[in-house]
């Protein structure tokens, strides 16, 4: 007897389309209206569908068939299953469609979070090397950047124990909204005042030459704190803030579509928040820092409004369940805590923390990245990310000053490389989610360090040979060194930026949705914002001591370079390694789904063998590995999990794994014999070049 199918989309049985020979076999399952043999029994027909020409199971249009039908007992035994079924709509893949409002909501945040810090990034970077000069950036990071990153992090902690979910958000932006706020009105305007700028010279004669830059921060000691604010605004309100809801809001299923998205949408803030600061400083400032500085932040404190709104929005609609149910985990998990608050006090008094604030202090972070290996090699790449890129940041900023000395000129120039960035991340957005179809996490990953490493190499050897010139023949450099450098230095800037914002964030993000909540909700901020501060202060720290000996920063680079080297050797090694970490937890978690459905049980169930006019057949029992028998010959063997089919030329048997298949036979054809007659060889199987097509397949 043949296989034969039939696409019973519709309940009318009458209607028997035939289906592409050779179809891949893709099983679905229907409940239609009791049979007129029995009102009472139930049918369920196993169906063929949508598949490519290359499985060696094929259908035919046949003039009668045989059903196997459930009798009476599994209606009685199922019947919430049975109904459920029957009443379940019809989906073409399985697969509900992409919320378009979830995507804009988050769209718009990202945006708005992205604009705001693509002018504060410009105006901070304007205020302190045109006033202190690129040689105070390294004492920046390390004894203001990093002490505030600290300081914000005990105070979020606070927060999240202190507030309702929904309230953290807003309670953390709002003292950097204030500041701004602050300092367009009053500081800025008085900074002239404020400022002591007669003791720099003082200073300047009494300190070594590789303390200057310290000297710039205290004497401009205004424009340092706006600093320290504008660095801070991309780790709370984008990796910590903004990711943070996104996770909470998206499934790892949506957010390998979703996240690359935004990636896109929220890039486009990059362009428009260049070329708004472009526009500012050539046409509304006048020439003005002052009102260039006003303008900026007003239009940032604009932006902040929009992004409390559509968070209050995405509140509303998606974080209620999501919230629930982290309501209930936190409260499993505190009961657990609970029951040994005992050997948690040794533990905490042994690791010098406390224990009855669940290890939220700066060592609780640092033990959370020892305990995870995920979260150890995510705090590995984030520093490296940022010491890579801020030593390269360092280095080009200085020669950024030699050719735009003015503040309004430096931010001119930061806004059009700042469009540039965008542009490009833009593209590298288009071709993220394709790379990571098919290169996988680890081949997308390695990108990053490979191309980074490659470019800022090339500027670093270039800047060096431009201070060597003896190196190199006059004409060299300005035919090839010059030129390069410049180039390299744009090209640099763009990928250290755009890499970030369409696969290293995307990347880092995944591998979040892979931990368990606890493991996330610790090591999220740790390693985001705790991580990156200490990349960054790692790379002032490096830098501040190279100044130290060298007396200057360029005299440095030839250092900076080698350690550039290193990192990015680092950075690769450690890539590779978590990409094998996640390799291993995606091949558990497909054992553990395995095991869970081999361990479901299967009931034993009586079914009756009946052709067209409801003439039984006989019966048989479906249990476990049961073959069903006709005519002496082997149909199948089927349970309510698999339907095991010998193909029609007898080679390997297909296993389908799904649930409650039965099959649809004809009369004619013995499925365990590979002899066959020619004339139901013609008529039952494909032409001899669709078999060839076939191939082996199992």
């Amino acid at each position: 007897m043949t296989v034969s199918a039939y696409n019973l989309h519709h309940t009318n049985l009458d209607q028997k389309p035939l289906l592409t020979r050779f179809q891949r076999l893709q099983v679905t399952r229907a409940v239609v209206p009791a049979s007129p043999l029995s009102q009472r029994q139930l049918t369920c027909y196993g169906l063929l569908a949508k598949a490519p020409a290359f499985h060696p199971l094929y259908s035919v249009l046949v003039s009668s068939r045989l059903t196997i039908k459930l009798v009476d007992a599994f209606h009685t035994r199922h019947p919430t299953r049975c109904q459920a079924a029957a009443a379940a709509p019809p989906s073409s893949e399985g697969q509900s469609p992409l919320d378009i409002a979830k995507i804009a909501s988050l769209g718009v945040m990202f945006f708005c979070s992205c604009f705001n810090y693509t002018l504060l990034q410009n105006m901070k970077d304007s205020l302190i090397v045109t006033s202190a000069g690129a040689e105070a950036l390294p004492f920046l990071g390390a004894y203001a950047v990093l002490p505030a990153s600290i300081l914000f992090y005990m105070y979020h902690s606070y927060l999240v124990k202190a507030l309702p979910e929904k309230m953290v958000y807003y309670a953390s932006l709002a003292p950097f909204l204030a500041f701004y706020a602050l300092f367009a009105s009053v500081l800025y305007p008085l900074a002239p005042m404020l400022q002591p700028f007669h003791l720099l010279e003082q200073w300047q004669a009494m300190l070594p030459q590789g303390l200057v830059g310290l000297a710039s921060i205290a004497v401009n000691w205004l424009y340092s704190l706006f600093f320290v604010f504008g660095e801070l605004w991309g780790g709370v309100a984008i990796s910590l803030l903004f990711w943070g809801l996104a996770d909470d809001v998206c499934t790892m299923k949506e957010a390998k579509g979703i996240y690359p998205a935004l990636g896109m949408l929220a890039n486009v803030g990059l362009i428009v928040g260049g070329a708004w600061a472009k526009y500012v400083n050539t046409h509304l400032a006048g020439g003005s820092a002052l009102t260039s500085g006003r303008w900026m932040i007003g239009t940032i404190l604009v932006m902040a409004a929009v992004l409390f709104g559509v968070k209050a929005w995405v509140d509303e609609r998606y974080m209620s369940s999501a919230q629930q149910q982290a309501e209930a985990e936190a409260a499993a998990l505190e009961r657990a805590e609970k029951k040994n608050k005992k050997t948690k006090k040794l533990e905490g008094a042994a690791g010098g923390k406390d224990a009855e604030s669940g290890g939220n202090g700066l060592m609780g972070a640092f033990d959370v990245l020892k305990r995870s290996q995920k979260a150890g090699n995510l705090a590995v790449l984030v520093v490296a990310y940022f010491v890579v890129t801020k030593l390269f940041d360092y280095a080009w900023k200085a020669q950024m000053k030699l050719f735009y000395p003015s503040p309004v000129e430096f931010q001119a120039a930061l806004a059009d490389v700042t469009q540039m960035v965008g542009v490009a991340t833009i593209a590298m957005m288009a071709c993220s989610k394709f790379a990571f179809q098919y290169l996988g996490w680890k081949g997308t990953a390695l990108i990053c360090p490979v191309a980074i490493g490659v470019v800022c190499t090339v500027f670093y050897a270039a800047a060096i040979a431009a201070q060597n010139p003896a190196l190199v023949s006059p004409a060299l450099m300005a035919s090839l060194i010059l030129p390069l450098g410049a180039a390299s230095g744009v090209i640099g800037r763009i990928i250290t930026k755009s890499s970030k914002y369409s696969i290293f964030d995307p990347a880092k993000e995944m591998v979040y949705i892979t931990m368990d909540r606890r493991e996330k909700t610790e090591g999220k901020a740790a390693v985001d914002l705790l991580g990156s501060y200490f990349g960054k202060s790692g790379a002032s720290w490096l830098t501040q001591a190279l100044v130290l000996v060298m007396g200057t920063l360029n005299h440095a680079l030839p250092f900076i370079a080698m350690a550039h080297a290193v990192i990015c050797t680092a950075w690769t090694a450690s890539t590779a390694s978590l990409g094998e970490l996640l390799k291993e937890s995606e091949a558990a978690e497909a054992a553990a789904s395995e095991a869970k459905n081999a361990a479901k049980g299967n009931e034993s169930q009586e079914v009756a063998l009946v052709d067209d006019s409801g003439s039984s057949l006989g019966s048989a029992q479906l249990d476990d590995a049961v073959s069903l028998t006709l005519a002496d010959s082997t149909v199948a063997t089927v349970d309510e999990q698999h339907v095991r089919v010998a193909d029609l030329s007898s080679q390997n048997q297909e296993l389908l794994q799904q649930e409650n298949q039965i099959l649809l036979v004809e009369p004619g054809w013995n499925l365990s014999s590979s002899s066959k007659s020619s004339s139901s060889s013609s008529s039952r199987h494909p032409p001899a070049d669709e078999r060839q097509m076939a191939g082996s397949a199992p």
